[in-house]
């Protein structure tokens, strides 16, 4: 995993009985932007003499390597995934003599920007950062389908079940999530992020209720799905989530919801590749 990092030099902070100066990640001041999913960043520091780290931390299990040195050193600085839910922010402070060269740490609260939303993310037991809620997103180029299901574009509106009709309103767009077609989820997902896959989840089936799903700020919720283009489900609220894709199949896997929000179940079944199901995305991990 990579920190976000752009290399400016200081100029020195003092010039009485030793020279510091430290990389900057970001210009005009010393600081390190990471977007919550940890990693490390390397950095030199530039002194004249023999200096010392002393990190003020409120990220827990931050490490400066090494955090004394005699001269210029590269330094690097390892930052653990931040699950607390906030955004922190921390400090490392580089001494040289009387000189003095703070670095600010800003420690954001993980998400996945898509178009212009962003999501939050939460870190399942699967060690696989989720996206908390379902995908509401138009790529630029396309269109919804109309709520009457008389045009068929491949993404429909979400279902009100009181109502049994497409819920326009945001707040229903966004909790709730748009129902895409295979043919528009194989590219749903950013770069760096993939649609869920059937063994990611069959995982979380297998390993949680869904009670303990939502107490991990998963956000789980039946809102039904659209059949063969033409309808929302008169099985509501039975949902389907995407299971990846497999192409030149009339079937897809799905990960099925049922029940009410007290007594939510998940199995593992098919949709029709005409269907409109809900999406998730997880965090591609980068294998070396």
């Amino acid at each position: 995993m990579k920190i976000k990092s752009l290399i400016f030099l200081l100029p020195c902070m003092a010039m009485v009985s030793c020279i510091l100066s430290v990389d900057s990640v970001t210009p005009q001041y010393s600081a390190i932007m990471d977007e919550g999913y940890g990693g490390q960043c390397t950095f030199m520091v530039y002194a004249s003499g023999q200096w010392t780290c002393s990190p003020s931390s409120n990220i827990e299990g931050m490490t400066v390597s090494p955090n004394t040195g005699q001269g210029d050193t590269e330094i690097t600085l390892t930052i653990p995934e931040n699950i607390t839910g906030m955004t922190q922010v921390s400090y490392v402070n580089f001494s040289c003599g009387s000189a003095r060269t703070p670095m600010t740490i800003y420690h954001e609260i993980p998400t996945m920007v898509l178009g212009d939303t962003e999501y939050l993310a939460v870190k399942m037991k699967d060690d696989n950062w989720w996206t908390a809620s379902n995908i509401h997103y138009i790529e630029p180029g396309k269109e919804i389908s109309a709520r009457d299901f008389s045009t068929n574009t491949g993404i429909w509106y979400p279902c009100n079940p009181e109502t049994g009709e497409a819920d326009l309103s945001m707040n229903g767009i966004k909790t709730k999530g748009y129902f895409y077609s295979p043919e528009i989820l194989n590219s749903i997902c950013p770069e760096g992020w993939h649609l869920a896959t059937f063994s990611e989840w069959k995982n979380l089936v297998d390993n949680y209720s869904c009670e303990e799903l939502n107490k991990e700020g998963f956000n789980l919720a039946t809102v039904g799905y659209v059949v063969n283009g033409e309808s929302y489900s008169t099985e509501y609220p039975v949902t389907y989530y995407a299971c990846g894709l497999k192409d030149g199949s009339e079937t897809q896997d799905a990960a099925i919801l049922s029940g009410d929000s007290s007594s939510l179940e998940m199995t593992m079944g098919s949709y029709n590749n005409g269907d409109g199901v809900s999406a998730r995305c997880v965090k591609t991990i980068n294998l070396l």
